[in-house]
């Protein structure tokens, strides 16, 4: 005998399969704990915030909207309205100036999204309802974690991903380099 020890080699080759394994699960687990916390769905108070900052930013923006929206038609007083009070059911004697709005090209003449122009113009009256139907309907499936806590985890996730991949790289070129062929 040559004085090799193959049941230590062999050994060895088999810690060094059973490490990359648990390398490869612990790599495979980290990223369904991720996948799981990313998937989640909302915590109530995220959501809640995420209303009540959509019915503020609708109150802030609705009046340059507005009027980005009717500065895109033709806006004219007219003071022969004869014609226009016919076509508008108006007595001829009526004293009242029209504002006639044209429409600019062929597009229908909505101001912009309802809904958003709802909640700019309804802002007050809304906030507090929507907020409370928010609270207290029922949940779709369990909450994951709070926004500020799901980013921290995450990143804490994707951290260990990555030193657990450089780790496997690593032991794999090592035992490359050593004729070993890890598969």
């Amino acid at each position: 005998m040559l004085g090799i020890n193959f049941a230590s080699i062999k050994k060895t080759v088999a810690d060094l399969g059973a490490q990359v394994g648990q390398l490869k699960a612990d790599i495979q687990t980290a990223k369904q704990q991720r996948e799981l916390i990313e998937a989640a769905p909302l915590a109530r108070e995220d959501v809640v915030g995420l209303v009540d900052a959509l019915i503020l930013r609708a109150k802030a923006e609705f009046p340059g909207k507005l009027a980005e929206s009717l500065s895109k038609r033709i806006i004219q007083c007219k003071t022969d309205l004869a014609a226009d009070k016919t076509a508008l059911g108006l007595d001829r004697s009526s004293n009242l100036l029209a504002l006639h709005i044209e429409h600019a090209g062929s597009q229908p003449a909505d101001v912009f999204d309802l809904e958003f122009s709802l909640l700019g113009v309804l802002s007050d009256q809304l906030r507090g309802p929507l907020i409370e139907a928010v609270r207290t309907m029922p949940w779709p499936g369990e909450p994951g974690l709070p926004l500020v806590q799901r980013k921290v985890e995450l990143a804490k996730l994707d951290k260990q991903i990555a030193e657990l991949e450089g780790q496997l790289q690593a032991l794999v070129r090592e035992a490359e380099s050593a004729g070993l062929a890890l598969g």
